[in-house]
């Protein structure tokens, strides 16, 4: 019995102690590659908004998006709408220049994976970004994604940092703490091997 108790405690103590540091250390004797945090070019970016939140939700994000630092003429967004709600149920006019800003329908099957399928089928852009209705991006994320796949070639897929709106406004709690330490294994995990 107690043999079983301290192979389950080592086996907890490694998962949250060990393996962070054993990949901090592997991470430690990887090169960094300097990424440029600007983008160059401006490629048209699709920006793909899955959701079946409600209008005042949906305008916010498209609002934030369009409102980035991003050339609008080379940006686009697409509103991937749930299938249990139709384009039709979109009761108020989506802000930007026409053809900016559409909204398509998900696919049967129904779900998130469904709704960005038919969004990535919309989109026209050659750099494609997803993100949730109830998100926000800072100003530059746009152009420091783009500027990040300009950077490395062998680059497929970046990914941005998620930031709590707590851990913004300086206050901290037992998930924000937890947050930044899957954050901090993350970046080491990607410095090693990782496919985002």
């Amino acid at each position: 019995m107690i043999a079983i108790f301290t192979i389950s405690a080592g086996l907890l103590l490694f998962t949250w102690v060990g393996y962070p540091a054993l990949i901090r250390l592997l991470a430690s004797a990887r090169a960094r590659h300097p990424l440029d945090p600007t983008a160059s070019e401006t490629p048209l970016v699709s920006v793909i908004v899955a959701t079946r939140d409600p209008d005042a939700s949906i305008i916010a994000r498209v609002q934030d998006i369009l409102s980035g630092a991003y050339p609008a003429e080379s940006l686009e967004v697409v509103v991937a709408l749930d299938v249990r709600r139709s384009p039709g149920q979109l009761h108020t006019p989506l802000p930007g220049a026409p053809g900016t800003v559409r909204v398509v329908q998900g696919d049967a099957a129904g779900g998130k994976a469904a709704a960005l399928n038919a969004g990535v089928r919309a989109a026209r852009g050659t750099i494609l970004v997803f993100t949730d209705a109830g998100q926000r991006f800072a100003a530059d994320t746009i152009p420091r994604l783009v500027g990040a796949l300009q950077t490395n070639a062998r680059l497929a897929a970046v990914s941005g940092a998620l930031a709590t709106r707590a851990v913004a406004a300086g206050r901290v709690s037992v998930g924000d703490l937890y947050w930044r330490y899957e954050r901090a294994v993350r970046a080491n995990e990607a410095r090693v091997h990782s496919s985002i």
